[in-house]
């Protein structure tokens, strides 16, 4: 998007064509100043002086992401048996790295959904360990040992960042035994997307 800032044109606005050129019509002969903006980029500004020839052209710096902070995210989907799932999901990013995760997952027809809360399909797991952030993506599993009978399922959380504001990614779910409360689908698989608190 290309915004027309001060001057007698100002809140003018085009929308450029996938290769990037843009044009604007009717405007006033004067000096302005422009905007240009694209998601997952810097704005750039430029002048020009509009006498209905001149040319403005605009590079676009890729934008500097910083995901250091809490952030959190939610999504649904659909068990392996078509059961509907639903995760709740928090991060802390300190240093490039995820330092802290918790999920929370949710099968809504589950036996302990939701006055049996943690039992049943329902749980709330995560983990405490620097996972580190590559490429804006991070990725880590739960390996952890089952205490009081809690642990149902296996959670891998993928995670990636597309702006400083922004989080998308997947969870999928295993069952640690098939025969661990048969009622409970053998896996599942969540899309989520979040934003930075």
């Amino acid at each position: 998007a290309v915004r027309i800032l001060d001057g007698v044109n100002t809140g003018r606005t085009a929308t450029t064509v996938a290769a990037g050129a843009y044009r604007f019509e009717g405007l006033t002969v004067g000096n302005a100043n422009l905007s240009a903006k694209a998601v997952g980029y810097q704005e750039s500004r430029a002048g020009v002086y509009i006498n209905g020839s001149n040319t403005l052209d605009f590079v676009l710096k890729p934008e500097v992401i910083d995901p250091n902070g809490s952030w959190v995210g939610s999504g649904t989907g659909t068990a392996s048996d078509g059961t509907p799932v639903s995760v709740n999901i928090k991060l802390e990013v300190a240093g490039g790295k995820v330092v802290d995760w918790t999920l929370r997952y949710s099968f809504p027809n589950s036996p302990g959904h939701p006055n049996n809360f943690p039992y049943g399909c329902t749980n709330v797991t995560g983990s405490r360990r620097e996972v580190p952030i590559i490429n804006s993506s991070f990725e880590d599993r739960r390996f952890e040992i089952e205490v009081n009978n809690s642990l149902l399922y296996i959670p891998t959380i993928k995670g990636t960042f597309s702006s400083s504001t922004a989080v998308a990614g997947v969870v999928t779910l295993v069952k640690t035994t098939p025969d661990k409360k048969k009622e409970c689908p053998a896996s599942a698989r969540v899309e989520w997307r979040g934003t930075k608190r």
